[in-house]
């Protein structure tokens, strides 16, 4: 965590302020994305294996255009984990870089 140094306000007995400048780390939240949401995906998954309805639109935004086998499959589970670990974590990094710029662009 950096630490910014306010200035001081000129008088003797003043001394200078210091406060946390918040940021999130890139590696940290894109992890984090990644994880929840091959987390969703594989209950969603164990939902539909189960023959439970609901889950099949949430399983087909990662294995719709991959694999044309049933949603319930192996090769579904494969191919969709994958896919839903890579786009959690690219989104988990661009929710990251939209914070950590909101907060130079705005202020800390």
């Amino acid at each position: 965590m950096q630490v910014k140094e306010m200035p001081s306000t000129g008088h003797p007995d003043a001394t200078a302020v210091t406060r946390p400048v918040s940021r999130l780390r890139i590696v940290r939240a894109a992890s984090t994305g990644a994880f929840a949401s091959l987390w969703v995906f594989l209950l969603g998954w164990l939902w539909a294996a189960v023959g439970l309805s609901g889950a099949d639109a949430y399983l087909g935004l990662f294995i719709a255009q991959m694999t044309s086998q049933p949603v319930a499959s192996a090769p579904a589970l494969g191919i969709g984990s994958l896919c839903a670990f890579l786009v959690g974590g690219i989104f988990g990094a661009i929710i990251a870089h939209c914070y950590n710029l909101a907060g130079r662009v705005f202020g800390d």
